[in-house]
């Protein structure tokens, strides 16, 4: 079983359901797909009756954590691994909600959390009953709207939520009834769907979260914070602004390019933040084409500007995962595996003369890292110097290595959090020592979403 599947199943044991949902959980999670006549022969074993695995099947399908697949008239059920990792960055999401966007999102935030899925009006409801401070519905309204419209808020497909076509196609399932009742069935469906498709106005229908543009957001704050360390605080500024007009963007890695902007248009949105003329901007924006951190470039002809987000997403990843090395290794194998990776291939006594360090510890931390699938080897035959071996990072197989050993450390965690839920000890010290531990987990799910391709 790999780490991203032990997790799963380690958050669904520990999640708060009631133990029927969580072995449900673990069977669709185990067997997935799988049609309600598979679900019944599977749990015939179970005191469950199928009513309850109903009503339980629906917590999951509103929890978003399963969702259905029709193939020939038959729906499957699939348990959704990424939704439930997802939920591990929940306090992170929380932070960030928190400092940027203020305390009446963040309530908001929570409760979408807490509910996964609202209307407007249940929000309303659920923050007014839930938030200590006293706010009117026009405030969460206009709160509503704007988390909505900068896409922190995404609708819900229809099969998900508290839809009521969910019922109608659990219920389907067994339904031994006449080809008229079945018809009749299928007549709801097509006429939930018709009623959702109508509802495109944010008031009237069910919203989630929308995990990439939390995570997007988040991780922007990071390119702007190595920017500013590398280019200075003038070039932050500057990428801030070209992600704020890029607000489409949701992930490094399906589209890297800001929108292209010209002179003009930067101009406008950065004389008052940094307090400069044009011809200043002018010669700024130019020099960060040309530097050897190439993040910002020039289009060719009417001269317009754009970053290229993957070059920043790159250089934070190496930077960090340099910074794991030094963790697990020492400083020195961080500064081997970065020579290495800045030369693409050395040979040891090329790495001799750059690290100064002893040669026997440099072919010692070599060996150590080799063997960890760090660094590779590669032997050439030379006329002049026989053969010769080059040495060389194994970037994306080091970056997969780093995220199994975060998530056996987030297993770990987990497993001491439940530990410490049996030990015999007063509650203040069993709560004290919980919370810090859950402190834990959210700090290294924080390190995760970094090392994650998004």
């Amino acid at each position: 079983m790999s780490e991203k599947s032990l997790l799963v199943s380690t958050l669904l044991k520990q999640s708060y359901f009631d133990t029927s949902v969580q072995q449900l959980a673990l069977l669709l999670y185990e067997h997935s797909p799988l049609n309600l006549h598979d679900l019944i022969d599977l749990t015939k074993d179970s005191p469950a009756l199928p009513k309850e695995l109903l009503k339980n099947l629906k917590i999951l399908i509103n929890e978003h954590l399963v969702y259905a697949t029709k193939e020939e008239n038959e729906y499957f059920y699939h348990l959704d691994q990424k939704e439930c990792l997802f939920q591990l960055y929940y306090p992170t999401f929380g932070n960030y909600t928190r400092k940027c966007l203020g305390d009446l999102s963040w309530e908001i935030i929570s409760q979408f959390m807490l509910h996964k899925s609202l209307t407007l009006e249940k929000c309303k409801e659920v923050v007014k009953n839930n938030s200590v401070q006293m706010y009117n519905d026009e405030e969460i309204e206009e709160a509503f709207n704007r988390l909505f419209n900068s896409n922190y808020l995404q609708g819900v497909n229809v099969g998900f939520g508290e839809a009521e076509d969910n019922k109608v196609k659990v219920e389907k399932g067994f339904n031994k009834k006449s080809k008229k009742s079945k018809e009749k069935a299928e007549r709801k469906i097509k006429e939930q769907i018709e009623k959702e498709s109508v509802n495109d106005k944010a008031s009237d229908k069910f919203l989630r979260l929308n995990y990439d543009k939390f995570i997007y957001q988040i991780k922007s704050l990071s390119y702007e914070n190595l920017v500013h360390e590398k280019l200075g605080a003038d070039a932050a500024v500057l990428l801030k602004i070209m992600l704020w007009k890029s607000n489409n963007l949701t992930s490094v890695y399906q589209n890297p390019l800001s929108t292209s902007l010209a002179f003009e248009q930067i101009y406008e949105f950065s004389k008052e933040p940094l307090g400069i003329t044009k011809p200043t901007l002018q010669e700024l924006l130019d020099n960060l084409a040309k530097d050897s951190f190439k993040c910002f470039f020039r289009t060719e002809g009417k001269a317009k500007y754009y970053v290229n987000l993957r070059v920043i997403h790159n250089e934070l990843l190496n930077a960090y995962i340099e910074k794991l090395i030094q963790g697990k290794y020492g400083i020195d194998h961080a500064r081997i595996y970065r020579i290495l990776r800045e030369k693409s291939q050395m040979e040891e006594k090329q790495m001799f003369e750059n690290c100064l360090l002893p040669q026997t510890d440099i072919r010692t931390i070599i060996e150590t890292l080799f063997k960890e699938g760090i660094v590779q080897q590669t032997e050439l035959q030379t006329k002049s110097s026989g053969v010769i071996r080059l040495y060389s990072v194994k970037e994306t197989e080091t970056k997969d290595i780093f995220i199994r050993l975060t998530l056996k450390a987030i297993i770990n965690i987990f497993l001491r959090i439940e530990s410490e839920e049996k030990v015999e000890q007063k509650i203040d010290e069993r709560m004290i020592k919980i919370k810090i531990l859950k402190g834990c987990v959210a700090e290294v799910a924080e390190q995760l979403m970094i090392l994650q391709e998004y």
